[in-house]
Order: structure tokens, then sequence, then C-alpha cells
């Protein structure tokens, strides 16, 4: 994995910010793409792991999940007036960047996400 080149480059440094983009989907289940939501699960628990050692180590080096959603680009599926809280990607870049010089644990492509995301969690845990 790349990002594990990235990450002992980082530590020789004692310096550095890794970043990853999930998606919201690595909190539910999805049956109509369960290797897309599955996919995003292992980006988010991996940086997740990351953080918890470099805490430990007491590194000068960062961890962000970026869990993106609908963003108004040619990958979204349907009609980008049809798509749920689609945000341009100008401001969805503009949100995640700021979130990342602040060095955020976790950053929502648009802040509206982060809603949806807390209503996940206390959903899974009643499953």
């Amino acid at each position: 994995m790349t990002v594990n080149v990235a990450y002992q480059h980082f530590l020789a440094k004692n310096a550095g910010h890794l970043f990853g983009l999930s998606s919201v989907g690595a909190l539910m289940a999805n049956p109509v793409a369960p290797l897309y939501n599955a996919s995003k699960t292992f980006v988010s628990n991996y940086l997740m792991n990351i953080r918890k050692k470099l805490k430990m180590q007491q590194e000068n080096v960062f961890a962000t999940d970026v869990k993106c959603r609908f963003i108004d680009t040619e990958m979204a599926k349907g009609e980008p007036d049809k798509l749920f809280w689609a945000a341009s990607p100008e401001e969805a870049a503009l949100q995640i960047y700021h979130s990342i010089k602040k060095k955020k644990k976790t950053v929502y492509g648009t802040k509206r996400w982060r809603f949806i995301a807390w209503a996940l969690k206390i959903l899974s845990l009643s499953n």
C-alpha cells in the first residue's frame, strides 16, 4: 500500500499528515455496492489504527479520514440536481482543506453529512 511508504517517510521525518478518502458508506451496509462500502470501511479503520499508534508513540504525524459522500462530478451517478445533498467539488474541497489544516481526525465531504454519520453510528449500535 502506498500509504505505508508515506507513513514510514513521515515517521522518519517525525512530521507529516496522511489522509485517506473514505466515505460515509464506511458506516453502513450497502447490498447494491458491498465491495465499495467494504473498501471504504477498510480505509477508515486503517486510518483510525494509524492515529492510535501515532498517539501512543507521540509522533508529530497526523492521519485524517475524509468521508465524502455525493460530490457533483462525472463519477457521481444520476443527475446532479437529483443527488441527495450533493456538493460542488469546490465546496467539498474547501471544507476538506480547512479540516485537514486543523488536523481533524475525521472530515465529512460537506459538514451536513456529519449528522447522517452520527445517525448511522447510533443505528448500528442497535443492531
